[in-house]
């Protein structure tokens, strides 16, 4: 990989994918500066919401790439299986063969839900996020961003280690306090162009499956 960071981004865009009481979720990911969609990702989990599969299609409908996810272990440390079919790449992390206290890829969206009373107070929370293809975890932190309106708890992700932070920048995150779901990533996305250059993108997510106003706690 080009860049260890560029994968350690991820964790936010793959936050939707969790097994909430949504077993569908949709995102749309954006170029913020032409506003041109790029791709969309389409998240599924089985109806006991253990594992989860993700796919990523571009604006012709094409399936560029894959996920798989099981939660059959920790909740914020699943097992996966990645693979972009574009670039001919694919990566595997299983939990099994991780530390109990690391978090591991669309697992940080549980891992958000059992710090949210410290995030919404202002507290800045550190944890260890495992990278698909890296053998050591990275030393992140998450913050409340305060730019947020009353009804939603935005977050801001960097790594701890100011030379990532500097290559990467901060990941934007948008959470709706009543339902405690992932409305919008902002940030490099782990779906390369192209060309296999990566991407800073807007991610917005809606749930199809929970139209008629269901509690995603």
């Amino acid at each position: 990989m080009s860049s260890a960071w560029q994968l350690a981004l991820f964790a936010g865009a793959l936050a939707a994918a969790h097994p909430t009481a949504a077993m569908q979720v949709v995102g749309e990911a954006r170029d913020p500066q032409r506003d041109a969609l790029v791709y969309r990702e389409t998240h599924r989990c089985d109806s006991a919401r253990a594992t989860c599969t993700v796919q990523y299609h571009d604006t012709n409908g094409e399936l560029i790439a894959s996920k798989w996810l099981d939660y059959s272990g920790p909740p914020a440390a699943p097992s996966l299986r990645f693979e972009d079919y574009r670039h001919g790449e694919q990566v595997r992390v299983d939990s099994d063969a991780v530390s109990a206290d690391v978090v591991i890829d669309a697992g940080f969206d549980n891992y958000v839900r059992a710090r949210w009373g410290q995030l919404a107070a202002g507290e800045t929370v550190a944890f260890e996020f495992l990278v698909a293809g890296r053998e050591q975890p990275l030393a992140m932190q998450a913050r409340r961003d305060g730019d947020c309106p009353p009804s939603q708890l935005c977050l801001a992700i960097a790594p701890r280690n100011w030379l990532f932070a500097l290559v990467g920048g901060d990941i934007k995150l948008v959470y709706e306090r009543a339902s405690r779901r992932l409305l919008q990533f902002r940030g490099l996305s782990n779906i390369p162009d192209e060309r296999g250059r990566s991407q800073h993108l807007v991610i917005d997510y809606s749930y199809p499956d929970l139209a008629d106003g269901a509690d995603a706690q």
